[in-house]
């Protein structure tokens, strides 16, 4: 039942309410999981709660602000929804908790929340949750009571108590032990200075060596003095047993009306031999760090062997292949050889420079745009280059993500994650598995939390060991660690860049059984319209061309891979299908109407048919597009050799992972461009046996207009389905020019018309066709991006140079439709829309 929808509900609401006048009230339906704010106070609650949401959303957005883990604890417990939808329906009585809570950083109050149940049906449980700041109240009753109990309190702690006059020296006992009572009692009872008094215990009862600084300590000038700066005084001495002894003296009352302080001593013996021994480790502990300093500058001084070692390798290797130009087999040993060398020295240089770089707090956290499918590709990429001649298997297991775009740092977040799967694959024997976890664990106002495991069925750690992973240049000696060398610095650097984001991580693991670790991060949700996203990458790239409209093949074996590049590939406007491995791809080409795809993303490592054999397999098929349409290697494989691999099959481009999508759309982009460079290139041949150029603009004209006119009319007959526009502008008010400003003026116009449309349709043929109207035939990147190539053409004719002549113009475009069968029936078409959109600037 919604909330008012009866009125005796209405009413018996507020009859409740009228009674608790508190700044928040929040209506719950604890069976329906739903609360919305009624009446609302940032004096009670933080502005980022939302309005309305699910229940135990509500309740876990406030427990994160309560630092206290008891009374978090407690305010769970007390709130729990199934706990309270059990026991409801037999005791309805109101739950009351108060609890300090954190409004931001250093500013924590005490809040007080109750919920009034209003309904306890089994199935419809409601209620009222009522809240306010207590803050002052809480605060006024600790003060009271700490007045209160004060002297109790002292008189508890200090076996002798006085209260002392500073200025008149006026003094009474509140509290006096045996021992001082037995030695000097008849004298503190009389009625002697506080000074004098002070002598005769000096004398009597601390030690010689400490009696010249007590004096001093518990002297009314030297206490006026401190108290004037800080609201206590404690000083440690030493009685006449040598046992250690504390003073404090507190100041109490109006000191503007009198200054009124309370003296206590007690003997502390054991407690402050404690202390002192404490200093004493932590003399010790400092000395320790020293040590471990210097242990340090010794790992240093060791790696700087271990640099040089590859190093050298390296050296020696290419003078080796130097002195066997003439022995292939030779060189490509070297070449091995150098390659790992190299591998090697940059995962040294690059843990040693990173732990420094975050030691030194110069490193920045980035809070921008990101793809968590981005994420899991980049970290896939990475350590699948790890897996080369290694037996092991890496299992995903990935929710759908219902917030797949975030910000945040993506880049120091791969770096993390990918040293902790490196020391998955580096310490799990061949014939192991790895498990990559990824799921929503939770969400807030505007931000959602991510759970990433890593687990293996690795060598394992000690116990004792676990207790300092995450110390910088830690490495577990003995046994099957031993023989896998490195820094000692992945896990360090991943728990330092993951709690530097805002997250924690944590590791389980058994010796020989292998490692759990898990890693829980807060995003903020990134909300913004696909639509956005693309303007901004179209200011990126700096160019009017984009993916709209494009249909894309992409041929990747691992499902997280897909899943990645479809979602970011479709947000800027392409319709992907894809195929899971290269004998899927060449069938679905082969299938496709011709010139269907405009290009293919093609991975190279895939079971069944790889990505070189499956771009051979089209590229020889007997169709016309199957040597046009692009092909771009998006592979893990960034070697010379594979590079050169992919484009000797056939390939337009080779992009390694991990994916950048910009990088990503700019090739496809460019390689489209290409292919519609080729098909206006074909119809060129066509008319190159005519006079294809117009003599005043240089462009193809009538003539050879028509004959390019009979060649479309052959390809359509061929292929119906094909996708083939025409664009017509033409000079409305040519005569009028000529008449006016003469012959030449109107050559001008015929130019400037002439070249916009050029400049604006960069990858098909123009052809003036009759006076001042030219044609343009559009098919490729072109026809997808119609809409905004006219849009562009026609912002160029409103703002026509200075010194340019005025003209009105009026352009229309058609596509080819059903039922059409010549390329006649598409421009009749597109003339008359052009004279239905005349344009004047």
């Amino acid at each position: 039942m919604a909330f008012f929808d009866k009125m005796e509900n209405y009413d018996r609401l507020l009859s409740k309410a009228v009674n608790n006048i508190h700044p928040l009230m929040v209506f719950c339906n604890l069976s329906n999981n739903f609360y919305q704010i009624i009446s609302y106070s940032n004096t009670v609650l933080k502005d980022s709660i939302a309005y309305t949401g699910d229940f135990d959303s509500f309740i876990l957005t406030i427990k994160e602000s309560i630092i206290n883990k008891d009374y978090s604890n407690l305010f769970t417990a007390s709130f729990n929804r199934q706990k309270i939808l059990e026991r409801v329906v037999d005791n309805d009585s109101a739950i009351t908790l108060q609890f300090p809570y954190l409004f931001s950083e250093g500013k924590e109050q005490w809040i007080e929340l109750q919920m009034i149940f209003v309904g306890a049906e089994q199935d419809n449980v409601q209620a009222i949750m009522l809240g306010k700041n207590i803050d002052d109240e809480i605060r006024k009753k600790r003060e009271t009571k700490r007045n209160k109990n004060f002297l109790e309190m002292l008189a508890n702690e200090y076996s002798c108590v006085y209260y002392v006059n500073i200025d008149s020296e006026e003094f009474f006992t509140y509290n006096l032990s045996d021992r001082i009572n037995n030695k000097i009692g008849d004298v503190i009872r009389s009625k002697v200075p506080f000074s004098k008094a002070a002598e005769i215990y000096a004398d009597q009862c601390t030690l010689e060596e400490d009696k010249a600084d007590f004096l001093n300590k518990v002297s009314p000038k030297y206490v006026a003095e401190q108290l004037s700066l800080k609201d206590r005084l404690i000083y440690r001495y030493r009685n006449e047993s040598n046992q250690y002894c504390e003073m404090k003296c507190v100041k109490v009352g109006d000191w503007s009306a009198e200054r009124t302080v309370v003296f206590g001593f007690a003997v502390k013996d054991a407690e402050i031999r404690k202390e002192l021994k404490a200093q004493k480790e932590l003399k010790a502990a400092k000395e320790k760090a020293e040590a471990a300093n210097a242990t340090k500058s010794e790992f240093l001084a060791r790696m700087s062997h271990d640099i040089r070692t590859p190093i050298n390798g390296v050296i020696g290797m290419a003078e080796l292949a130097s002195k066997n130009l003439n022995n292939p087999e030779k060189i490509g040993q070297c070449l091995n050889k150098i390659t790992k060398a190299a591998f090697h020295l940059n995962l040294l240089v690059n843990d040693i420079l990173d732990m420094s770089h975050i030691e030194s707090n110069k490193l920045e956290i980035a809070h921008k745009p990101m793809n968590i499918y981005s994420l899991a590709d980049g970290c896939l990429s990475i350590i699948e280059g790890q897996l080369i001649n290694r037996d092991l298997k890496i299992i995903t297991d990935f929710n759908d993500f219902k917030y797949p775009f975030l910000l945040g740092d993506e880049l120091h977040l791969r770096q993390a994650l990918v040293n902790i799967l490196g020391n998955a694959v580096k310490f799990t024997p061949d014939g192991g598995k790895i498990t990559f976890r990824i799921k929503e664990l939770g969400t807030g106002y505007k931000t959602v939390t991510y759970r990433i495991e890593v687990e293996d069925t690795g060598i394992g750690m000690k116990a004792n060991f676990l207790e300092h992973i995450w110390e910088t240049f830690s490495q577990e000696d003995g046994g099957a660690r031993s023989e896998y060398k490195g820094t000692g610095l992945g896990t360090a650097i991943a728990k330092s860049l993951i709690e530097m984001m805002g997250g924690t991580i944590s590791v389980r693991s058994k010796l020989n059984e292998g490692s759990t670790f898990t890693i829980d991060m807060p995003f903020a949700i990134d909300d913004r319209t696909a639509a956005i996203r693309k303007k901004e990458l179209k200011d990126e790239n700096e160019s009017d061309e984009t993916l709209v409209g494009s249909r894309i093949l992409l041929v990747e074996d691992n499902e997280t891979n897909r899943l990645s590049a479809k979602e970011l590939l479709e947000a800027e406007g392409a319709t992907v299908t894809y195929a899971e491995n290269g004998k899927v791809a060449v069938k679905l080409f082969t299938e496709a109407k011709e010139n269907y795809y405009d290009a293919i993303l093609m991975d190279i490592m895939m079971p069944v048919m790889n990505g070189i054999d499956a771009t051979k397999a089209i590229r020889a098929l007997n169709r016309s597009d199957a040597k046009n349409t692009p092909i771009i290697a998006l592979t893990a494989n960034a070697f010379e050799e594979d590079v050169r691999a992919s484009i000797e099959a056939g390939m337009n481009a080779h992009l390694t992972k991990p994916l950048e999508i910009s990088r990503v759309i700019k090739t496809l982009i460019r390689c489209m461009r290409q292919k519609s460079l080729k098909q206006a290139e074909e119809l060129n041949k066509v008319i190159s046996s005519v006079n294809n150029k117009d003599e005043l603009t240089g462009v193809g004209n009538n003539n050879a207009f028509e004959e390019v006119k009979i060649t479309l009319n052959n390809e359509i007959a061929k292929n119906p389905d094909i996708e083939l526009g025409v664009l017509i502008c033409d000079i409305s008010d040519l005569k009028k020019i000529n008449d006016k400003n003469g012959i030449e003026a109107g050559d001008n116009a015929i130019k400037t018309l002439c070249k916009f449309t050029c400049d604006t349709f960069k990858h098909s043929p123009v052809f003036r066709i009759e006076g001042g109207e030219f044609a343009v035939i559009l098919q490729g990147i072109d026809f997808k991006n119609i809409a905004q190539l006219t849009e562009n053409l026609e912002e160029k004719l409103k703002k026509l140079p200075a010194d340019s002549v005025s003209f009105k113009a009026g352009i229309g475009f058609s596509s080819m439709t059903s039922g059409e069968k010549n390329i006649a029936q598409i421009i009749k078409k597109a003339e008359k829309a052009m004279t239905k959109n005349k344009k004047r600037r």
